[in-house]
């Protein structure tokens, strides 16, 4: 059975946090108005890309929790799979399950 990927947090943002590479890594934001389907009565979430570890995240810190969205080599790979986020026009817009089904994760 071949099942979609869909946005679902996990608690554990403080932990996933302390890791010494994601500490001392550069980190690229892609804005904070994230919600799993859009729609801007749920829960928010920050997605960040991290340089050392090549890993876009969304994260909600007042809730702890946040899901890794998928890996990127260079800054120029997530530019790429980000295309559009800021646009209101793109399907990716504040739209987690779509950016996930975009990156195919």
């Amino acid at each position: 059975m071949n099942e979609k990927k869909k946005f679902k947090p996990q608690k554990g943002l403080a932990q996933f946090n302390r890791n010494i590479e994601r500490m001392h890594s550069a980190e690229y934001d892609y804005g904070g108005w994230w919600t799993a389907n859009g729609k801007p009565l749920e829960p928010r979430f920050t997605v960040s890309w991290i340089e050392d570890t090549g890993e876009l995240y969304a994260w909600n810190s007042p809730e702890d929790l946040y899901q890794v969205l998928g890996r990127f080599d260079t800054e120029a790979a997530v530019e790429q799979a980000m295309e559009g986020w800021a646009d209101p026009d793109s399907p990716i817009y504040h739209n987690l399950n779509a950016l996930i089904k975009r990156l195919g994760c």
